[in-house]
């Protein structure tokens, strides 16, 4: 390699350097801004699912569908000159000179839309049948269509060793640079490729950079580095300032990512804090509320328990009453029990028998008292048996009180003590 493709070689790297270490909105403007994506770029559609593998800005259809690249951001067509990458807006420049028209776009419209969210079995025999008319068109010389039916086979079944079948016709459409830059891109991750696809890939890249560098006029020009077909940028007297505007325009895109971002950042960090703060509060009102029911409760605990020494005080003070009206009682009984000596004792059973007692009456000729009667006892049932009761002296001296010399006549003690109707 000459010392002039060394150099442009170095300030190609650099600018890749540059586009790899940068976040993922600075890495897709860097790759979306080009005059043509050399690298190739897979599209999903957010609404449909369909997927598209586009190496030039026009070939983004244009319409409502969304697309997310392969490191999440958006693209949009939104007129015939313009992409749309969420706010930056991406000029749609000519398709450059000199590079092959591969009908990618048309082969992969014709790909049902259901293919690509079906059964992943019918997805690969349709995948399998493209490959099968690339190899085909290969065979009849037809390169642009077999890359296409290639790239296409790529993007419905995403299997990277398709690619390099389409960079290997790429290289055979004379268009070394873009070959070139899409074997890189599968040799930059070891996992892409299986063994013979890398070994493959290893070769055709050394093929595709000792082919000799393109006139200018089918040289890929962007921002004035004039690039070489074989992958190494030919010397240019302005290559240092187009590195220096590349690098100035990394510097400035970085800057309004990083404001952008920030906003958004401090837009849903508030959101955020205004979400819990709302939490917080609803919580704190809670338990406000369960404060104050248990503030209640103690309240009511307190109060009754700042009572309940006079509790107390009345309780005692109604037992020392209640034990004194019981010592009253019992001397009341005492005293009643002492006043009355003579009543007969209970039998066994509890009650006083009065049937079998009679009274006496007193000697001489005075008229008999009730004084003069002695109480029957009771019988041995404790009761005592009024039924054979006679007071015979009584009776056999006098049958009325005038008899019995009282001084109450009949007629006197029947109106006083006889039974009144």
């Amino acid at each position: 390699m000459s010392a002039r493709g060394s150099t442009g070689a170095t300030a190609v790297n650099t600018a890749t350097r540059a586009r790899e270490t940068a976040n993922t909105v600075t890495k897709d403007f860097l790759t979306f801004s080009q005059p043509f994506i050399h690298e190739g770029a897979l599209l999903s559609s957010s609404t449909s699912g369909r997927r598209l593998f586009i190496h030039h800005l026009s070939e983004v259809p244009l319409g409502t569908d969304v697309f997310t690249t392969q490191i999440g951001n958006q693209l949009k067509r939104t007129d015939k000159n313009t992409v749309a990458m969420g706010d930056i807006k991406l000029d749609i420049k000519p398709f450059p000179e000199g590079i092959a028209n591969v009908p990618t776009p048309k082969i992969i419209s014709q790909v049902p839309t259901a293919a690509f969210t079906g059964p992943a079995e019918a997805r690969d025999k349709l995948a399998v049948q493209l490959i099968n008319k690339g190899k085909e068109a290969n065979s009849a010389g037809e390169f642009a269509a077999a890359c296409a039916c290639f790239e296409s086979a790529y993007a419905l079944a995403r299997r990277e060793g398709m690619l390099v079948s389409a960079a290997n016709m790429r290289l055979k459409l004379g268009d070394a640079y873009t070959a070139a830059a899409m074997y890189r891109q599968l040799l930059s991750d070891p996992g892409l490729l299986d063994a013979k696809e890398r070994d493959m890939a290893t070769r055709k890249l050394k093929e595709a950079q000792d082919q000799p560098p393109q006139p200018p006029s089918a040289s890929r020009a962007a921002g004035g580095v004039v690039v070489g077909a074989a992958g190494s940028a030919s010397a240019s007297p302005a290559e240092g300032e187009a590195v220096r505007r590349l690098e100035a325009r990394l510097k400035a895109l970085e800057e309004l990512v990083r404001a952008g971002p920030s906003k958004l950042a401090l837009e849903q960090t508030s959101q955020k804090v205004d979400s819990l703060s709302a939490q917080v509060e609803r919580r704190l009102a809670g338990v406000k509320k369960g404060m104050g029911a248990l503030h209640e409760r103690l309240t009511a605990v307190e109060l009754a328990m700042a009572k309940l020494p006079e509790h107390l005080k009345t309780f005692k003070t109604k037992n020392r009453e209640q034990a004194q009206i019981g010592r009253e009682h019992a001397e009341q009984i005492a005293a009643l029990q002492k006043a009355i000596p003579a009543l007969a004792t209970p039998g066994p059973d509890g009650f006083v028998d009065f049937g079998s007692a009679h009274g006496s009456a007193p000697s001489g000729s005075e008229a008999p008292s009730l004084n003069d009667f002695e109480p029957p006892s009771p019988g041995g049932d404790g009761l005592v048996a009024f039924g054979n009761f006679t007071p015979a002296k009584l009776e056999a001296q006098s049958n009325s009180f005038q008899d019995s010399g009282a001084t109450v006549t009949d007629d006197e003690f029947n109106a006083l003590f006889g039974p009144t109707e």
